[in-house]
């Protein structure tokens, strides 16, 4: 079958997600390291930096999301990246609590501005039967700078950390730049709502706020990849090496068979269900034995359920979207990602020392499948009522 060509933007904003990724990657993994070998801080202090930078941006995603839709995705994407940019330059010259917790706050709020207009801008830039496979490509790119990020990182990390926040804060501050010169204006043709109407619209809308609840196991479950998988890891290894060759080896995946994985799905709904089952399968496999390969067949299926969902999952909050209010659906649905990734960095250590203190060593992994067992069951029970209601009162289509 012949594909279309991709519009410009849609190009720009894929340029927009690989230097995204590389300045991020290239920072954050080295920041705790920073903040208690170099600043001599205590790792409650580091994750407490870390945990700010995360609500202040999915905390917020919703109020500048809808901004997005009142006044451009192109000047809020410019500033949300400029700003971001401006936040891990201020981790260059913070060497207290205050001014790392501004910096993670500022850096934070970038994210919150370009994030959901990101996603709404390659929404409304991409032919309807083409958004699937082009946030395949978005999650390839985003990898690729991870492998880049890796390489960077590792370079500069022999240099004063101020080095590393030029560099990834530089990499933001090209990408605002270059999205203000030429990304198109997208115009939404709409009368555009305020924004109490659209918190109003959002609210309404019974299956998409039901999703997003539910997606808060898939965020609890994935944002385990930056935390306790790799610490469990390196507990099972004696190595801390094994977190690079992890992170090196899940972006390999992605780049390499994310697009085939794609082109197979036919039915989005499906590929939510399917790919988290493989997650939490996955999850469970890591922890039910203290054996390398075990471990890595446990985590390559927990790789793929992440090929198989994600692209699926941001599809059907495009398709939910109303007319000229995609920025604010995506700002809403990411309200889940501050919910079950706050949970999952809050607690997943916790349950990781604790399985083992009581004897339950694998507790942790168990929560996840259970996890993932009753998001899946919710997600069944929501896509059967959303078909039998599609016939009377359904403003949304589903492929």
């Amino acid at each position: 079958m012949k594909r279309n060509r991709l519009p410009k933007g849609v190009v720009l904003l894929f340029v927009n997600s690989l230097l995204m990724s590389m300045g991020f990657y290239a920072l954050i993994p080295y920041l705790a390291y920073y903040i208690t070998e170099n600043l001599l801080f205590t790792p409650f202090i580091a994750g407490m930096v870390l945990m700010v930078r995360q609500f202040s941006q999915q905390g917020t995603t919703f109020f500048f999301g809808a901004i997005g839709d009142i006044f451009g995705y192109k000047m809020i994407i410019s500033l949300g990246l400029f700003i971001r940019g401006v936040g891990f330059l201020m981790f260059a010259i913070a060497t207290s609590i205050p001014g790392l917790l501004l910096a993670a706050i500022v850096s934070g709020l970038g994210g919150s501005l370009f994030e959901p207009a990101s996603k709404a801008a390659l929404t409304e830039l991409t032919p309807l039967d083409e958004r699937r496979r082009v946030f395949s490509i978005d999650k390839i790119i985003k990898n690729i700078g991870m492998v880049g990020a890796a390489l960077a990182g590792a370079m500069l990390i022999e240099f004063p950390f101020y080095y590393l926040c030029f560099v990834s804060g530089g990499l933001f501050i090209i990408g605002g730049i270059l999205t203000y010169f030429i990304l198109p204006d997208i115009n939404i043709h709409t009368d555009t709502p305020s924004f109490k109407q659209m918190l109003r619209t959002v609210i309404k809308d019974r299956f998409f706020v039901i999703f997003t609840c539910l997606m808060t196991g898939y965020w609890f479950m994935f944002i385990q990849l930056y935390l306790t998988i790799p610490i469990y890891a390196e507990e099972l290894t004696g190595t801390p090496k094994i977190v690079s060759g992890l992170y090196f080896t899940f972006a390999a995946l992605i780049i390499f068979i994310q697009y085939p994985i794609q082109s197979l799905i036919k039915n989005t709904q499906n590929a939510v269900c399917f790919g988290m089952m493989l997650m939490g399968f996955g999850l469970v496999t890591i922890g039910i034995t203290a054996n390398i390969a075990i471990f890595f067949i446990g985590f390559l299926l927990f790789a793929i359920g992440v090929m198989v969902a994600e692209p699926a999952i941001y599809d059907l909050t495009a398709l939910s979207s109303q007319e000229g209010m995609t920025s604010s659906y995506f700002g809403f649905f990411y309200f889940s990602m501050a919910i079950g990734g706050g949970l999952s960095q809050g607690i997943g250590g916790w349950l990781l020392q604790t399985g083992k203190v009581i004897g339950i060593p694998s507790l942790l992994w168990y929560i996840c499948g259970i996890v993932a067992l009753l998001s899946i069951s919710g997600l069944y029970w929501l896509f059967k009522y959303q078909r039998k209601a599609h016939l009377s009162c359904s403003n949304t289509s589903f492929n």
